[in-house]
């Protein structure tokens, strides 16, 4: 049957007991097809440069109205003159923003880096966190587009902000890696970060005492620090379950890791780092309750 397929033929159409095609009078491989249960979904039928003969969804009733249909199909046409595959061209659409989609630094670690940090890292999630804590400003660009420069201007204003040069290295060592995991897999040619090295460690620290208020905050810092990485493994071991991965211990117990302990250690005793990285066992009196 051939008829306008426009808004007003719509209301006209009642669904028979079988499928049935309207072609459009006006332009050329334009159609409708009506299923039994009174759906109607637009089409442009069309040949291949080779001969082949394909269809083009265009969309579906009422989501798609007769006059949107009727301007892509025309377009379509226009596409089909000029020795174009329609439906080629949008899988190629499709690919290519895939493609894009994983060449931003958002898109490569959230669809391919974070498998990696989260079967291969034991602490995946931590990483995974302060990527983006530190750098969500450069999630929307293309990791080939990520310049030196950016890193540059990124730890200057880092700097200025009061923030220790080692937080910063170990940031930029993070992202760097993320960078040279890029290369590995074919993503992009070159690290453009290769050449940046670390900041220099001021290792000429100024001996004082915490004040009563610092304290408060140190000791909340590692309580939240401590509830952070138990929430974390607690979330990656559900996303490792589902996929069938082999799940990391619980962290629930008397501490997450060695930061919290160590560091009460040192604001309870005073002891250096380098006597709290050599004590042992033999050196606590627990009777006492003191060090030896």
């Amino acid at each position: 049957m051939k008829a306008r397929i426009s808004a007003s033929l719509l209301k006209t159409i009642t669904p028979k007991e079988r499928p049935f095609e309207i072609v459009d009078d006006g332009v050329t491989g334009f159609l409708l097809r009506v299923q039994p249960t009174g759906g109607i979904s637009f089409y442009f039928s069309y040949r291949t440069p080779e001969g082949q003969r394909k269809r083009y969804n265009i969309g579906r009733y009422p989501a798609t109205t007769a006059a949107t249909a009727r301007e892509k199909a025309e377009l379509l046409a226009a596409q089909v003159t000029l020795g174009e595959d329609p439906q080629q061209a949008q899988k190629s659409a499709r690919i290519q923003r895939k493609r894009e989609k994983h060449e931003t630094l958002e898109g490569f670690i959230a669809l391919k880096y974070r498998d990696w940090a989260l079967a291969h890292q034991r602490r995946g999630e931590e990483t995974l966190a302060l990527l983006k804590r530190s750098f969500a400003h450069l999630y929307p660009r293309k990791l080939k587009d990520i310049t030196a420069w950016d890193i540059q201007k990124w730890r200057s204003e880092r700097k200025n902000a009061g923030i220790k040069p080692a937080t910063i290295n170990r940031a930029v060592t993070t992202l760097k890696a993320v960078l040279n995991r890029a290369v590995e897999w074919d993503v992009i040619p070159v690290n453009p970060l290769q050449n940046i090295k670390p900041l220099k460690l001021d290792n000429q620290g100024v001996i004082r005492y915490l004040s009563t208020d610092e304290e408060q905050r140190l000791r909340k810092a590692l309580d939240d620090r401590e509830a952070d990485i138990i929430a974390a493994r607690a979330s990656g071991n559900s996303w490792r379950e589902v996929r069938g991965y082999t799940q990391l211990p619980a962290l629930d117990a008397a501490f997450a890791d060695y930061l919290k302990p160590m560091t009460l250690l040192k604001l309870n005793t005073g002891l250096r780092r380098g006597e709290v990285f050599n004590l042992v066992w033999s050196d606590i009196n627990f009777g006492s309750k003191t060090l030896t």
